[in-house]
């Protein structure tokens, strides 16, 4: 993987790659988690003065970037990118969003775990990385606090539902078994002299979020609204980060239902297919078949891979074009300590860190993965791995921040449910039990849609709605829909509820990324000699992007 550029370097270029050494500088936490910079230590300052001196580069740069000139279509492509990325990151400041920095899933309190977890020591150098970070983390810690505390001077406080998970995951994180401790009894098997130096910082990083968990209890909670929903102005501000475009959110929860009602229609015939009444007995039947479980970890772990790899083989110069690194990707086990399913961790820009499949599992023992087919396709290939991977080693086309920063929400989950989809088109999901498995899914994420809508915006749900209708949305309402009808395990749908509440905007990026790009293909096949395979040669060639620009871009190509 050779992130160097072979086309001549333009000023719009030369500044997109300037802003990324600035990043590592400045933010040396964020380039690690985003495998960006070598081999870092350091973490990133939440202070006041260190959030001023992030806005001042996000300001320089646009200067910079209005001042440069634009040559080719790529050129125009990099500043079209950078500016909407400096644009979000200076509206969260000034909007003094950034002060709501504590939910379940990503905020300040998750960065430092997620950080060490990725940046796993294979050798002396990136041991002695760990050791400083470790012993720097109560710098880092007293920085958020100051980020939090100016939330609670201005008003900008999260709900006390966060706080309460806040609280329990930073004790987490000061315990046995955290990411710090695993990460350091790698660094020790790497690098055994360092051993106590190790063994010190983990103690130190422990007594941290021990403390962080202290005062978030004494000092924070008690400030903390009781009110969930952020309201509709911020909603709305939040909605268009994750998406790149500004969406009608009563247009878009209707069009929610619109999906929950199709998508559940079908679960019958499937579970009719399968020889059941209800969809909860056809679950209950599956997970309790031994056909569709793993015995182990280990061998559910397997079957991943061997659905990855059977997946790359086939479609390979048929429908995609996957480059030579990506046509390997590893599946792992995830570090305990964060919610349960799977996430995608990024390829390093350097290549020495691969892509991966990252999986936190229910238990040990007959794993049940028919429900997990779509879900190795939507994080693996051809969803994150492939779309990701390949922004990555586009070098001769992509900016350097383009390809390593510039991640909107909407375009990743947007074509990873798309390639979801894709692989029931293509008859991977051939049996009813996967497809069901793959609806399953499907259904969790239209729910996405109207539980985010309905909880932010405080509305009713509809009188004809399938679910509870005329109530008005509440939490325990959103627990029972997540896990009665999109069929999430009871502490699933709780923590998946819990993050939407904290992570405004980001539940319907999903969907609302899929059907941007379900309708640019519609129009992209219905040109005279279209294919599949140059439409996603296309998309992916492109990079991340917000879903006003992909739309754009797809329906008129440059």
């Amino acid at each position: 993987m050779d992130p160097t550029s072979h086309r001549s370097p333009s000023p719009v270029f030369t500044l997109a790659s300037d802003l990324v050494d600035r990043i590592v500088q400045t933010a040396p936490g964020t380039a690690s988690l985003y495998g960006v910079g070598g081999t870092l230590a350091g973490w990133d300052d939440l202070t006041p003065e260190g959030t001023a001196t992030l806005g001042s580069l996000w300001r320089d740069t646009l200067r910079e970037l209005d001042a440069a000139p634009v040559g080719d279509r790529w050129d125009a492509l990099a500043a079209d990118v950078l500016r909407d990325a400096c644009e979000l990151e200076l509206g969260r400041l000034e909007s003094g969003d950034h002060l709501f920095d504590l939910n379940i899933l990503a905020s300040g309190l998750q960065i430092p775990g997620l950080v060490v977890e990725s940046s796993a020591p294979r050798d002396g150098g990136e041991v002695d990385a760990l050791v400083a970070r470790l012993h720097g983390l109560e710098g880092y810690l007293a920085g958020y606090r100051e980020r939090l505390s100016e939330g609670l001077a201005t008003g900008r406080v999260v709900a006390r539902r966060q706080v309460l998970e806040g609280v329990e995951q930073a004790r987490q994180h000061g315990s046995h078994g955290s990411a710090f401790a695993v990460a350091a009894d790698l660094g020790t098997t790497v690098a055994p002299e360092r051993s106590e130096d190790l063994a010190r910082g983990v103690a130190r990083a422990h007594r941290a979020f021990g403390e962080l968990a202290d005062w978030l209890s004494s000092t924070y909670l008690p400030q903390a609204p009781e009110r969930d929903a952020v309201g509709a102005e911020r909603y709305a501000r939040e909605a268009a980060r994750h998406l790149g475009m500004v969406v009608d959110p009563l247009e878009t929860s209707a069009w929610g239902w619109e999906e929950v009602r199709a998508i559940e229609g079908r679960m019958r015939a499937l579970v009719a297919e399968l020889g059941h009444d209800t969809v909860s007995g056809a679950v209950e039947g599956l997970r309790a078949d031994p056909t569709w479980c793993a015995p182990t970890p280990d061998a559910f772990l397997e079957r991943m891979r061997a659905l990855q790899s059977d997946a790359v083989a086939r479609l390979h110069g048929e429908h995609f074009d996957v480059p030579g690194p990506l046509r390997s990707i590893d599946v792992l086990l995830a570090p305990p300590g964060g919610p349960l399913g799977a996430y995608y961790r990024t390829p390093s820009e350097d290549g020495t860190r691969p892509g991966a499949v990252c999986y936190r599992l229910e238990g040990d023992r007959d794993i049940p993965w028919f429900h997990e087919v779509s879900t190795a396709y939507h994080e693996g290939f051809p969803g994150h791995h492939l779309q990701l991977g390949t922004g990555i080693l586009l070098a001769d086309r992509l900016s350097r921040h383009h390809r390593l920063f510039a991640h909107n929400t909407g375009h990743a989950e947007g074509w990873a449910l798309y390639a979801e989809r894709l692989m029931l088109e293509l008859g991977f999901l051939d049996h009813p039990a996967l497809e069901l498995g793959y609806r399953i899914n499907e259904l969790a994420r239209a729910y996405r849609v109207v539980v985010d809508i309905g909880l932010h915006l405080e509305l009713d749900i509809p009188e004809d709605a399938p679910f509870r209708p005329g109530e008005r949305w509440t939490f325990d309402l959103a627990v029972e829909a997540m896990r009665d009808r999109a069929m999430l395990a009871p502490r699933t749908a709780h923590d998946n509820v819990v993050r939407y509440l904290g992570w405004p905007g980001q539940a319907i990026a999903y969907k609302v990324g899929e059907r941007v790009i379900r309708e640019a293909r519609d129009v992209w096949m219905a040109r005279p000699g279209a294919t599949l395979r140059d439409f996603h040669s296309t998309l992916l060639e492109q990079g991340s992007m917000g879903l006003g620009r992909l739309r754009a871009r797809m329906v008129t190509p440059g």
